[in-house]
Formats: structure tokens, sequence, C-alpha cells
């Protein structure tokens, strides 16, 4: 299936973090492979996915918006979720969840522990942990 990236996501991308487009081209090939991977958002027909940044070097948490077609898929939003660390919210206090509180139900997707080179694997065999 192919997965495509809107510029203004890869705009985003670039201004979130050194290894956010790297994270955003893995989270793509993992959509390919599939395409479901995603929760409905409180957006019509948009998917919502969540990133573990803890993944990758200098990443934060994402979320991800995506429109899933019949021989595509078209990855629309981008944003970095708050880490429990620089939150400023009172601990019994909730936070709002980003996009209108769509990513508040869709999974987290992480990967296997990086290889030495420290980078992620993507394919061949590669799953969601935890």
């Amino acid at each position: 299936m192919k997965v495509e990236i809107q510029a203004h996501v890869r705009d985003t991308a670039a201004r979130l973090g050194a290894d956010v487009p790297y994270a955003l081209k893995a989270l793509a090939g993992r959509l390919a492979d599939d395409p479901d991977l995603g929760r409905p958002s409180e957006l019509p027909g948009i998917l919502t996915v969540k990133v573990d940044g803890d993944m990758f070097d200098n990443c934060p948490d994402l979320s991800v918006g995506y429109l899933r077609e019949a021989d595509r898929i078209d990855i629309r939003f981008l944003e970095a979720l708050p880490s429990p660390e620089t939150s400023t919210a009172a601990p019994d206090q909730e936070q709002p969840e980003p996009g209108g509180g769509q990513a508040r139900s869709s999974p987290v997707v992480r990967w296997p522990p990086r290889s030495p080179c420290g980078k992620s694997p993507t394919r061949g065999g590669a799953s969601p942990g935890g």
C-alpha cells in the first residue's frame, strides 16, 4: 500500500526533533504493512496512532493522524504529545489530548529496542512491543 506524507507534516516533523522525520518514515512503513493500525478519531475518516518517542534518540511522543483509502494512506497531521516530566498540570488534573481528544483512544506504537546503530528496525519481523 502506498503511504503519502503531506508536505506540512514533513515540515512539522523537522521542527519537532532530529529523529522525528525518521520516526514518521518508520511509522509509514508500519502503516503500509498494517493500514488499520490506528483507531478512529473524533475527526471523520481520520485514524490516529501514537508513536512512543522513547524508541528514538531525539523524538517526543507523537500523535499521528491519517486517512486510509482503498489503495493508499495519507498522513494528515502530526503533533508532539506533552511528556509527563514537562507537564504543568496538577497530578490529579487531566491533560487535554492534542487534536481534540482523538489521540486518547489510539494505540501506542513501539518498536523493538534500537539496533547498535541507534535506529529501530521497521520491517522483517519487527512487531510492536508491549
